[in-house]
């Protein structure tokens, strides 16, 4: 069986839980943490009553149960179960309280690029957008001739930058950046 991992949190940052409980239960948040398959899930339980969470899957399934006996703000980790709606169900004496929450797991890094010429000729801005995991991006350029120009990296969620190529004689140029699979071209033309 598939065991489901938590580890006891003190601040959990960058993370919106929104209070979802019904007016009789027991009182907890739960989120999904961004770009990742993780969840934070805190109780305020000063009185100590002994509580009960499960957690079930997508298909109702409970794959983790615990007594709950003091406030706690714990993170789960479901990698192991994947992406997908979990129910997370909290049991007490005045009633139960359940709240859904959707793993999405790591964005896929589909990135938008766009080239522009400046006001000035041969100056061209290159912008890429949506590296969300910020994984490695490789910027090169190519002459008509298919000689290498330009080639740097970048690992920035969002890059602007003008390149300079008032030095390079007519004749079109290719912007290409690649990020793991995912290869992007663009060509502009210099005349002079």
């Amino acid at each position: 069986m598939k065991k489901l991992i938590q580890a006891t949190l003190v601040l959990a940052a960058g993370m919106a839980a929104v209070p979802l409980w019904a007016a009789d239960g027991p009182k907890f948040n739960v989120a999904a943490v961004k770009n990742a398959e993780k969840v934070i899930f805190a109780c305020d339980n000063a009185a100590g009553e002994k509580l009960v969470l499960k957690i079930k899957d997508q298909t109702g399934k409970v794959v983790h149960q615990e007594t709950i006996a003091q406030s706690v703000a714990r993170l789960y980790d479901v990698s192991l179960l994947g992406k997908g709606t979990y129910q997370f169900e909290l049991i007490g004496k005045d009633g139960v309280t359940t709240q859904l929450v959707e793993v999405r797991g790591k964005d896929t890094a589909k990135l938008v690029m766009n080239v522009t010429e400046g006001a000035q000729k041969g100056l061209f801005h290159l912008a890429y957008f949506q590296n969300f995991a910020k994984e490695k991006v490789d910027i090169s350029i190519f002459n008509e001739k298919g000689e290498e120009v330009y080639n740097g990296s970048s690992t920035a969620e969002d890059f602007y930058r003008f390149f300079d190529l008032s030095k390079q004689p007519s004749g079109s140029y290719t912007f290409t950046i690649t990020c793991g699979e995912q290869v992007i071209s663009q060509t502009v033309r210099i005349a002079r």
